[in-house]
């Protein structure tokens, strides 16, 4: 996070496993500084910007003991609207929590990441940066890469085949074949 990234965007992966705690109030993994940045506790992970350091709005809690593929993506004026910034975090390629930053804030922090802690173990399977806030497929198509097994990355490909062949609307044909849902093929009534 040395580059401001609030209007060019960034995303941040990480594969990692935390275990063997004795104090979950320790950073296990810390991007940027202490006050700007993304703290990673062994039961939480907290992105914080200039002006945004809320736990409850901005957090996610998670396990250790487990392996996690997290994904966070800072992106500004997502689908081009103009001041409508916003950080997402993925968890294992689901959207966990998104939070609006404002125009004025920044994402910048002199720091580096800093792996590891003496109150817990850290695993890390694999980091990358990308200086663009990717999109949810690009989110979703790097986690079913990051997947061990060609039968794994088939069936998460599978779950998440929802949209029709230019991907820019659901197909609910393909929904209801694994999900319960309701598809009207008619007009909807309208008693007023």
């Amino acid at each position: 996070l040395a580059t401001e990234c609030a209007k060019i965007g960034k995303t941040i992966e990480i594969d990692y496993r935390v275990d063997n705690v004795t104090d979950y109030s320790t950073p296990v993994i810390l991007i940027g500084g202490t006050d700007v940045g993304i703290k990673i506790y062994p039961d939480n992970i907290l992105p914080q910007s200039s002006m945004l350091k809320n736990a409850d709005n901005q957090g996610i809690p998670t396990d250790s003991g487990v392996r996690l593929k997290v994904t966070i993506t800072i992106v500004p004026d997502l689908y081009g609207n103009s001041g409508f910034n916003v950080c997402m975090i993925y968890v294992n390629g689901k959207r966990n929590r998104t939070f609006k930053y404002e125009n004025n804030d920044y994402w910048a922090a002199e720091g580096d990441i800093i792996i590891g802690s003496e109150n817990a173990d850290v695993d890390i399977y694999g980091i990358r940066i990308y200086n663009s806030g990717l999109g949810y497929d690009a989110v979703l198509k790097n986690f079913i890469n990051w997947l061990p097994s060609t039968d794994e990355k088939a069936s998460v490909t599978e779950r998440n085949d929802v949209y029709n062949t230019l991907h820019t609307e659901l197909d609910f044909a393909k929904i209801k074949k694994d999900k319960n849902v309701f598809v009207f093929d008619k007009a909807f009534p309208n008693y007023l």
